[in-house]
């Protein structure tokens, strides 16, 4: 009998890798309640979800989701877990905007180790220290600052804003390929942004390693390489790729990052490789659970299991490499968002529609895991794929997910 299958763990920002840790948490002994805010909704039907929450949009009200989230956990002392799970919600509890009571633990990266891991100037100068690679970049405060470090540096260059919270010109970096290109995106300086990071761009394919540590030593690690994105610039999100045998020089370089920082949690360090020179390029730790957790998930990581450990001070478990280390995956409703929005948006043909279309099917009949979709709790994914199909989804959009005989009961 499990010392925890009368307490809750309560899961907050619904998205794909919500019904993975569900999974987990399930595993472990606790009864697992949702919230119904996020980018994706579906896990919210998931098998091993036992309640649901409704409650105010962290993003349109912190205050009314703070006073809320106060409210049910004054009200339910059955709950012990609060899990973060998308970005917006671990930068709330990140920046310490609700007190928890007694007994109620965040399972999450230790905020001071969040906050450091979203400066992005910060985490690039640290990479510089600890001797990783990383392509030249620079701060700047105002437009003139801007042209002569792009000049300095050397073009094509990514710019994003200082603060990773905030958005450029609607995107989290815009890419300026010339000095033309740089005054016709950014003729002035940006409203609302008090400092600029750029930086020259890397080329070639990212690499993701996912990772847990204890005290700045790395103690299990996957390496998942992706080959296609949602994105026809190969930004954006992962829809196809591969996991396979550690690159000896990344984990490395993942093990000097995870030392610098006195790393203690999970994360995913992210790295361009040049396919042609091998040139490598540092990008970023997300401190957090990777969208595609599903992947180390498949792969026997049990990252949730080692968060767990590290939040509930439990003794660290011994190294052990990863169960499967081979593993083909997609993205199908990922894939089918992105061609649909980039053929709106006229970025490509119908015939490129038609050929992208084609590709998603071959990597779904060629993945070995679906990262959206698991055909033992098929109702998440199966609505995440609806959501996104032309004309279907806006009538299954209409649905909202309720308290009540199709789904769960309320908390």
């Amino acid at each position: 009998m499990s010392d925890h299958e009368s307490q809750f763990a309560l899961l907050l920002g619904n998205y794909r890798p919500t019904m993975v840790i569900a999974r987990e948490l399930k595993a472990r002994g606790y009864r697992v309640a949702t919230g119904l805010d996020g980018f994706e909704r579906g896990a919210a039907l998931s098998r091993h979800v036992d309640c649901i929450w409704t409650h105010p949009k962290l993003e349109e009200d912190e205050t009314a989701f703070a006073r809320a989230l106060s409210e049910v956990l004054a009200r339910r002392d059955d709950i012990r877990l609060v899990v973060p799970v998308s970005e917006p919600y671990v930068r709330f509890f990140a920046r310490g905007k609700v007190d928890l009571p007694g007994g109620v633990l965040a399972m999450m990266v230790a905020p001071e180790l969040v906050e450091t891991c979203l400066d992005k100037r910060h985490m690039l100068a640290t990479a510089e220290a600890a001797g990783v690679p990383v392509a030249p970049f620079a701060e700047v405060g105002d437009h003139a600052a801007l042209v002569a470090e792009a000049e300095r540096i050397g073009f094509p260059v990514v710019i994003r804003s200082l603060s990773s919270s905030h958005r450029l010109l609607g995107e989290k970096a815009v890419t300026a390929d010339d000095r033309k290109a740089l005054d016709r995106l950014l003729p002035d300086w940006p409203e609302g942004h008090f400092a600029l990071l750029l930086q020259r761009r890397a080329s070639g394919p990212r690499h993701n390693l996912y990772f847990s540590a204890r005290n700045g030593r790395v103690d299990s690690l996957l390496h998942v390489r992706i080959t296609r994105t949602d994105r026809l610039d190969g930004a954006g999100l992962a829809v196809e790729g591969e996991a396979g045998e550690t690159d000896p020089a990344l984990g490395g370089y993942t093990a000097a990052m995870v030392a610098a920082l006195g790393y203690s949690g999970i994360g995913c360090a992210q790295f361009l490789v040049d396919p042609e020179t091998g040139e490598t390029c540092f990008l970023e730790i997300n401190p957090r659970f990777a969208g595609n957790h599903a992947i180390p998930a498949a792969c026997g990581l049990k990252l949730t299991d080692r968060l767990l450990d590290v939040c509930l001070s439990h003794e660290p478990r011994h190294d052990e490499p990863p169960a499967r280390s081979q593993l083909r995956y997609c993205w199908l409703a990922g894939d089918l968002l992105g061609v649909k929005v980039a053929w709106r948006n006229g970025q490509v043909s119908t015939g490129d529609a038609l050929r992208w279309l084609g590709q998603a099917m071959r990597a779904r009949w060629r993945a070995q895991l679906d990262v959206g979709y698991d055909w033992r709790d098929p109702l998440p994914g199966l609505l995440a794929i609806l959501d996104v199909l032309p004309g279907i989804g806006k009538l299954v959009r209409r649905w909202n997910i309720r308290p009540g005989p199709f789904a769960k009961h309320s908390l």
